[in-house]
């Protein structure tokens, strides 16, 4: 990731995937995606408001998709009770070029957000419902704060619940994440975690690279 100012460019590269049925592999293909994004803010008094409209160009073995990608939200502040609360409308998007002859919509997303802040930690929680999907996801997390430099996450949600298999005594750690964040300015760094149940774990490296 880099931002200047109020301009961010996001290169995201999903690895490598393996098309395999039992022992046998037909195929490796990769996934990767790009965002150049513009943020507007304003503020008055306790409310922080937001808009960030950008292009993104996404690729999946031979597709490819391009389009428009916009987002609003409001935040509240609440000072009196050291929180904060928000709403937002994600992927407000237009498809200029998608992946085959099916238009397949973005994921519209709404969002519901509430964060308590206490001296060494913040505790938050999110509801997300997807249009498309037309279901809701429940987030809760905490964010230790270790330092002014470093920051430790944990994370859950009933998003891969799906995914649960009857019997498996550790069906509750389906959904679990976790993180660190390193603020090394001008370079910040974030690795995570996250166990998606029967399907195995997904890791994340992040690093991101801002200038005045």
């Amino acid at each position: 990731n880099f931002k200047i100012k109020n301009y961010t460019i996001s290169i995201l590269d999903y690895g490598i995937f393996e098309d395999r049925l039992h022992d046998i592999l037909y195929k490796t293909f990769s996934a990767q995606e790009m965002l150049i994004q513009y943020a507007y803010n304003y503020e008055i008094r306790n409310l922080q408001f937001k808009i960030l409209t950008g292009l993104y160009y996404s690729h999946i073995y031979n597709y490819n998709a391009f389009g428009i990608n916009n987002s609003v939200s409001l935040n509240i502040l609440l000072t009196k009770i050291n929180s904060s609360t928000g709403l937002s409308i994600e992927n407000i998007s237009y498809m200029l070029k998608h992946y085959t002859a099916y238009n397949t919509p973005a994921p519209l997303k709404y969002r519901f957000s509430f964060n308590k802040n206490f001296e060494s930690f913040i505790l938050g929680y999110n509801l997300l419902y997807s249009k498309n999907n037309q279901d809701y996801q429940h987030i809760f997390y905490l964010e230790f704060l270790m330092s002014d430099k470093v920051k430790l996450r944990l994370s859950n949600t009933d998003y891969v619940k799906d995914l649960f298999v009857e019997d498996n005594d550790y069906n509750f750690l389906s959904g679990l994440g976790m993180g660190i964040s390193v603020d090394l300015k001008p370079i910040s760094i974030d690795i995570g975690y996250m166990n998606l149940g029967i399907s195995g774990v997904a890791y994340g490296v992040s690093i991101y690279f801002m200038r005045d």
